[in-house]
């Protein structure tokens, strides 16, 4: 098991498996906030068909998390959300860019296609071929946000 630090949230990975610590061992609603949001993209990723043993799982989650952050995503990928996540787990920033690439291609080949659309509203185009990494993280995090 794994704790990664995002400012004062914390994501624990088991696994590959997204965890969240629970509202009555924080003891406060921010804390319940952190874990509810944890828990909607873990959900979501499951149901986009991204499965949660595959690396790129725990990527595309952390992911999520600080795009949902970002308030300029365009330069941020590179900049920011992958070098960090690379530096969480000795990899290297491309090492997650592929990892996220990778495990949204699986999602997409094998995935519930309702969910796609769901998530990407009038810019699902599955003729285009699969979203990029940006188009699916602003797309799952407005999801997420719109949802909550």
């Amino acid at each position: 098991m794994m704790d990664v630090k995002n400012g004062a949230a914390s994501l624990q990975i088991d696994n590959g498996k997204l965890l969240t610590e629970t509202a009555a061992e924080n003891g406060t609603a921010g804390d319940a906030q952190e874990a509810a949001l944890k828990k909607e993209i873990s959900g979501l990723l499951k149901d986009l068909g991204i499965p949660r043993t595959s690396g790129g799982f725990r990527d595309c989650a952390e992911a999520v998390l600080l795009a949902m952050d970002t308030d300029e995503l365009y330069g941020a990928l590179s900049k920011v959300i992958f070098p960090e996540i690379a530096k969480k787990h000795g990899k290297s920033d491309t090492a997650v860019e592929k990892s996220v690439r990778d495990a949204l291609t699986r999602g997409w080949k094998n995935g519930n296609r309702e969910k796609f659309r769901a998530v990407f509203g009038d810019g699902y185009r599955p003729l285009r071929g699969r979203p990029t990494v940006m188009e699916f993280l602003a797309a799952a995090g407005d999801y997420i946000k719109d949802a909550g």
